[in-house]
């Protein structure tokens, strides 16, 4: 396949940031580079490009390392094409992220960056949730039609549903597994991308719960912020199932880590690590307990059964079509069985959050250091659209192997789509 086109030499900084500190210099060095080869490679079809997510709200995390500074986590980007056009194939978007990983390499800047097309009706019809907010609030427009963000709806974040903060903890849970995957024990202290997820579980604990408690807030910052206040304020005590002054504690220390880099002690530990998920568990289980009138004393499967039956039917077909599309109609034709018992039952999105948070519930109330426990995840696995049989070679404990399969059915079926 040939190479994307890509701009040579080095890249000048974009507008949108006034390049005051180091973290506003590196994520306008990313912008400019990605501005200039997406619009090399796809004028004069492409509208906009359009910077999303921790980037966009000047909150991207950066670290000096012996080869220069990496960038945790992804800078994203929406590409938006004329409608006239169509979406170029996945094959050109991908050549084109890791064409612009390189670039950025050679300026001694590591990220991976990700570049999603799409046309302006993918835009107007987002529905109200933490993404859409988020992008209408604080996207920025980094190349092309500087109004292209007038194509999101507007409205207040009372209208985000309480549904889209739980799914978000679900996701940050399930981000946890990545990393556990392939790690090699014994390992005495969480690596790096570890800590930083850890860190991101914390930050969206926080979004989640403010919006169960109406005090949502689109920044890190601000959601810092607002949960100290919740913490201070006179008056009745705040419903939370976590004591909500060392929750708004763990919260500003992971900002801090977040937005500087800064290191905290406490995130290299296995023990801080474990604290997280349990507390984020109570939070999860406290979250839908809310949703779906269940009882305070009810297992987790009988608040997932209980959250299941409230899905639509509509959802669970949209979310099975979507996976025969990814997988083919044809070349899938050995799994339509197992998958139409398994659409009766649920959608793809519910039974891939069912496995991974049961796995990851598990794992932190297990973890050995020295000698990590097995766990029986042959039923977890089973819920899962798509399996995969271990290669023998790669030496994953059955647990890593479940991790990994949980890991890419999550890539697969759930990121960049609502289905």
């Amino acid at each position: 396949m040939e190479s994307p086109a890509i701009a040579a030499g080095p890249a000048a900084h974009g507008e949108a940031w006034s390049s005051g500190t180091p973290r506003e210099a590196h994520a306008s060095m990313i912008c400019a580079v990605v501005a200039e080869s997406c619009a090399a490679a796809f004028a004069p079809r492409l509208r906009a490009t359009i910077l999303t997510g921790s980037l966009a709200r000047d909150e991207g995390t950066f670290q000096r390392t012996e080869n220069g500074t990496l960038l945790l986590g992804d800078a994203e980007f929406l590409l938006l094409f004329h409608d006239q056009f169509p979406l170029p194939p996945a094959d050109q978007v991908v050549a084109l992220e890791s064409a612009v990983a390189e670039r950025l390499q050679r300026e001694g800047l590591h990220a991976s960056v990700e570049l999603s097309p799409c046309h302006s009706r993918y835009l107007r019809s987002l529905e109200p949730d933490v993404f859409t907010y988020e992008l209408k609030i604080c996207g920025r427009v980094v190349g092309g039609d500087p109004g292209a963000l007038s194509l999101v709806p507007t409205f207040s974040c009372e209208r985000i549903p309480r549904e889209d903060a739980w799914r978000l903890l679900c996701n940050r849970l399930i981000e946890q597994l990545e990393p556990m995957a392939t790690l090699r024990w014994p390992c005495a202290r969480p690596p790096r991308a570890v800590c930083y997820r850890t860190a991101k579980l914390y930050l969206d604990m926080a979004t989640s719960f403010l919006l169960f408690a109406g005090a949502y807030a689109p920044t890190y910052r601000d959601r810092a912020q607002a949960l100290r206040g919740l913490a201070e304020r006179d008056g009745p005590s705040v419903d939370c199932p976590l004591p909500l002054a060392e929750f708004a504690s763990r919260v500003e220390a992971c900002t801090r880590y977040k937005l500087d880099a800064t290191s905290e002690e406490q995130l290299g530990e296995w023990t801080f690590w474990g604290e997280a998920i349990e507390q984020a568990h109570a939070l999860w289980r406290w979250e839908l307990t809310r949703m779906t009138g269940g009882p305070d004393e009810a297992s987790d499967r009988a608040l997932w059964e209980r959250w299941r039956r409230r899905q639509p039917a509509r959802a669970r077909v949209r979310g099975w079509l979507y996976v025969l599309r990814s997988q083919g109609w044809h070349r899938s034709w050995r799994q339509w069985l197992r998958w139409s018992g398994m659409a009766l039952r649920s959608a793809p999105r519910q039974w891939v959050y069912a496995a991974g948070t049961e796995l990851v519930f598990a794992l932190s109330s297990r973890l050995d250091v020295e000698r990590p426990s097995d766990i029986d995840c042959a039923e977890l696995t089973s819920w899962l659209p798509m399996r995969e049989r271990a290669r023998p070679e790669l030496g994953r404990a059955p647990w890593q192997q479940a991790a990994h399969e949980v890991c890419m059915n999550y890539d697969e079926f759930l990121v960049g789509t609502r289905s």
